[in-house]
């Protein structure tokens, strides 16, 4: 398994709840910034490396699929703030904030 590792990855946590199948669950949310190349991220893209792994604010390490970030790479890579959902440490979503 890889990493990205010569980057620190900034995220801040927040609990909240959602509602899933009409229950309410208690649901991690993770804040963080990318600025990785298309270059950077080929790897990842091409499906070489599976997972990637960030470091919260807090010192926390967060490993996500990376196939979750395919549908933001642009010509120019991956850039901007993310918002990473999770529950019971399973992937819920990652949205690309404005």
């Amino acid at each position: 398994m890889y990493f990205i590792s010569q980057y620190q990855f900034h995220l801040s946590t927040a609990s909240t709840q959602h509602l899933l199948k009409g229950n309410y669950i208690n649901c991690m949310k993770y804040y963080f910034s990318l600025k990785l190349s298309v270059l950077e991220f080929l790897p990842y893209y091409q499906g070489n490396i599976h997972h990637v792994q960030v470091t919260t604010v807090e010192g926390l390490k967060v490993m996500f699929p990376a196939m979750h970030l395919r549908k933001f790479v642009t010509p120019q890579g991956i850039h901007g703030d993310f918002c990473l959902e999770t529950h019971e440490n399973k992937f819920l979503c990652l949205l690309k904030l404005k």
